[in-house]
Formats: structure tokens, C-alpha cells, sequence
């Protein structure tokens, strides 16, 4: 068994393989998250995400209010649907009384305990998606552990990179997958596991503005991750002595 899914289903993919049911050999999870508290759309370092938050959980609202389906339930579909409309709560309620990493955002987080992790994972994302860290973390997590993982980050938002949608370019991500599935649930000798560890749109500079149909840059690869031969590096705006004291209109300092 496989499992592939963006977002909602990228995060499914990760749990249940966190489960480790003996049948699910590899996922392809995309623009998902490993860790439901720092990188969703509630909290981002300890900082509320209030328009994401409210967006979201209105949604969810949206989403539990809908009917039943009669050819599941029956005579009894409006009995439950009526039921389950009395006990509705605003999803907002419980994620405001959750503002720490507590057990709440632990469960169902599964960077708890990568070595859990036991399918085939290839992570996808992109530079224009809040979940773009997951993808790092994973490959070095789970590579670190010897775990059969591979990440794509693109220029993309959040959205399957084969899609025609703003920014691109696009890849033949279908090929990506199929290849995947061919290794790991028809078992055939194929190249997929000799790639670089993580491949990734290195982005050029580029002017702001609201649209980009493509983003200029190029791909590149790393065997390893983190590479050893990078280093950190601090710039700073200015270091305070080479900038005169700001003035207002009367000349008066600031």
C-alpha cells in the first residue's frame, strides 16, 4: 500500500506511517507538516497566526456543518446530522486554550519520534509554502536514521508541482511519483534510491511585485543534508557606528 496527499492528506500520510501499519510501504506527502504546533497555521514560534487561524477554523466550520450522506445513513441521516450540528464548536475555541506545545499539538505530531517512521518517504514543497520546513527536517531526520527518504522543494506555493499554477516552473511530478511506486510497492531495480538526497530551486534575485509566472533560478542537489561544508553567516543592517543618530524636521535627534 501506498499513500500520496497534499496538505490535509500530506499530513494523514506522515501519521499513519508514524503508525506503522505492516501494508504501507511508502507515501509521497506534499506541502505538509511534521510538527502541528510550530509549523501550521495556528502558532509560528510561539506567535499567533491570527488571519490563518480564524480563515481556518472557520472552514473547518464550514466543513462539519454539511449533511450526511443518505446512502450511508439512511432513514437515520437526518437524526444524525441534527445531532452532530448541536455539538458543533468553533474549532478557534480549543486551538486558543492550546497556546503552548502541549500534549494536544503532540499527538499527531510525528516529529516526536522519527524513528517511528518505517515507509518510504518522499517530501515534497515549496519556497512559497508555509510548510517549506518539513521537507528539511525530514530528510535530515530520517536520513540521519537510515530511512529511505528523499525531498523536492520548488518554486511553488501550495499546490502539486505539476500543476499549471503560479509560480512555476513545473515538473513532471506524476513521473516523480510513478517512480516512487514502482521501487517500493512493485519492488523493480530502478535508479530512485541513487538520486541526491534533496533536490531544490535555488531562487535568483528577483524585483517584488504581486504575480510571478516563473521564478528565475536553477536546480540543484545535496547528497547530504545539512551539507557539511556549509556555514552559518550573521549580516547585520549596520553595526550602529557608521550610521549618524536620526534626526527629526527640526534637526533634533531621535
Amino acid at each position: 500500500v501506498g499513500m500520496i496527499g497534499i496538505s490535509w492528506g500530506g499530513f494523514n500520510s506522515l501519521q499513519l506511517a508514524y503508525l506503522q501499519p505492516e501494508p504501507l510501504k511508502a507515501i509521497v506527502t506534499v506541502c505538509s507538516t511534521d510538527d502541528r504546533y510550530d509549523n501550521d497555521v495556528h502558532y509560528m514560534g510561539g506567535s499567533m497566526l491570527a488571519v490563518d487561524m480564524h480563515a481556518w477554523a472557520a472552514t473547518m466550520m464550514a466543513f462539519e456543518s454539511r449533511p450526511v450522506d443518505k446512502r450511508v445513513w439512511g432513514d437515520k441521516w437526518r437524526e444524525q446530522w441534527v445531532g452532530r450540528l448541536n455539538k458543533l464548536s468553533p474549532f478557534i475555541d480549543r486551538w486558543l486554550a492550546h497556546q503552548t506545545r502541549d500534549e494536544y499539538w503532540r499527538h499527531g505530531s510525528v516529529c516526536e519520534d522519527y524513528s517511528r517512521i518505517n515507509a518510504a518517504v518522499m517530501a515534497v514543497g515549496g519556497w512559497f509554502d508555509p510548510y517549506r520546513d518539513t521537507v528539511l527536517r525530514l530528510v535530515e531526520k530520517l536520513s540521519a536514521q537510515g530511512k529511505n527518504v528523499k525531498g523536492i522543494i520548488g518554486p511553488w506555493s501550495h499546490q502539486y508541482p505539476d500543476r499549471d499554477l503560479r509560480p512555476g516552473p513545473h515538473i513532471d511530478f506524476l513521473g516523480e511519483t510513478l517512480r516512487w511506486w514502482d521501487k517500493w510497492l512493485k519492488e523493480e531495480d530502478n535508479d530512485v534510491m541513487d538520486e541526491p538526497l534533496l533536490r531544490t530551486w535555488m531562487l535568483d534575485g528577483y524585483e517584488p511585485k504581486s504575480v510571478y509566472d516563473e521564478m528565475p533560478g536553477r536546480w540543484i542537489a545535496e547528497r547530504e543534508w545539512p551539507n557539511p561544508a556549509f556555514e552559518a553567516r550573521t549580516f547585520l543592517l549596520a553595526d550602529g557606528a557608521c550610521c549618524p543618530p536620526a534626526q527629526d524636521q527640526n534637526g533634533k535627534q531621535i
